[in-house]
């Protein structure tokens, strides 16, 4: 799955949600987004319900090492921020053993 899958939305027992390789989707699980430029951005999954379907974001930290930013950086430096999700973007998993994309530096959480 190295260039990616869409996200496919379906029923199952708990209601609806987001699918990736066959796999459901639990908010907090790590994924990862393929950006423009081919790289691979790591967060985490989370939806809110809109209509009875889950409207999904990728949470994420931002290193704000020396930047000026409009809230209180975390005791690492970071700031999260996230990214909604759309059904044109590709994901996969993150891999076992790779550091997520650093925006600065590299996260510590399991996403």
């Amino acid at each position: 799955m190295a260039d990616g899958q869409r996200l496919v939305l379906r029923q199952d027992d708990g209601g609806w949600r987001h699918f990736l390789d066959g796999e459901p989707i639990h908010c907090g699980r790590g994924i990862e987004v393929r950006l423009r430029d081919g790289t691979w951005l790591r967060g985490a999954y989370e939806a809110s319900w809109r209509d009875g379907k889950p409207n999904a974001v990728l949470v994420f930290s931002v290193y704000c090492a020396g930047l000026k930013v409009d809230r209180e950086l975390g005791a690492d430096g970071s700031v999260t921020a996230e990214m909604r999700l759309y059904d044109s973007m590709l994901f996969r998993w993150p891999e076992r053993n790779t550091s997520p994309r650093g925006l600065g530096q590299e996260s510590q959480r399991d996403w």
